[in-house]
């Protein structure tokens, strides 16, 4: 394989209780399983060699024991078997579709293969599915009838009481549905909510900056 897509939040979930040359051990062999598209070879101290990790083979050792299965043919990772499947029959689908004139049109369905562990994630195509602002599962936007609710009032009161909850809702409603772009998608608008108000200056204290601000302008007469 030429390349993977590494899954990172998912790689340092399963890798947390590692330590820095472990990890580091554990993403050579990986990447060595991925180039070469087959187990790990029995003939440990060769492969030792050839990825340069002398002077590492109690780290090797606890990886391999960890995340590979010893067979007949060496270490395999059921993980990257999967993988390295699948990618070979995408190229078998793909050369069929050069042989045929080219690729079928694409469909409007993003398929995954995953089981939950790092490394890779296969589409059919790279476009992802949208429908009422929603992109995958990652978050909306701001709908743009979107109104306070009570308990969004009552946070503000409780939290900022030096705010008027209603006045700081038009300010978020104004900025967020006129943000473009990824980050105007939000998993939680009620936590988008919450860290807004918490960073509200002070009203008081914006009026007293304007004051100042007439007050020390020295081109208002």
């Amino acid at each position: 394989m030429h390349y993977y897509k590494f899954e990172i939040s998912v790689w340092n979930l399963h890798t947390a209780h590692l330590s820095l040359v472990e990890e580091a051990v554990y993403r050579r062999l990986i990447d060595h399983y991925y180039d070469t598209e087959q187990p790990i070879g029995l003939d440990l101290k060769g492969m030792i060699r050839r990825l340069r990790l002398d002077g590492y083979e109690d780290q090797v050792t606890t990886i391999l024991n960890e995340f590979f299965t010893l067979g007949e043919t060496g270490w395999s990772n059921k993980h990257c078997d999967k993988k390295i499947k699948a990618y070979k029959n995408q190229k078998k689908v793909n050369k069929n579709n050069g042989k045929a004139g080219g690729r079928p049109k694409k469909q409007d369905v993003t398929e995954s293969v995953s089981d939950g562990l790092p490394f890779v994630t296969l589409t059919n195509n790279n476009k992802q599915e949208t429908k009422n602002n929603v992109v995958g599962t990652r978050g909306t936007r701001l709908p743009t009838d979107w109104k306070i609710s009570d308990q969004q009032k009552q946070f503000c009161l409780k939290e900022r009481p030096d705010l008027d909850p209603i006045k700081v809702a038009h300010g978020f409603k104004d900025y967020w549905i006129s943000v473009a772009g990824a980050k105007a998608i939000k998993k939680d608008w009620d936590a988008t909510w919450r860290n807004w108000i918490r960073n509200q200056k002070s009203q008081q204290v914006v009026a007293s900056q304007q004051k100042d601000w007439w007050m020390n302008d020295k081109r208002i007469k």
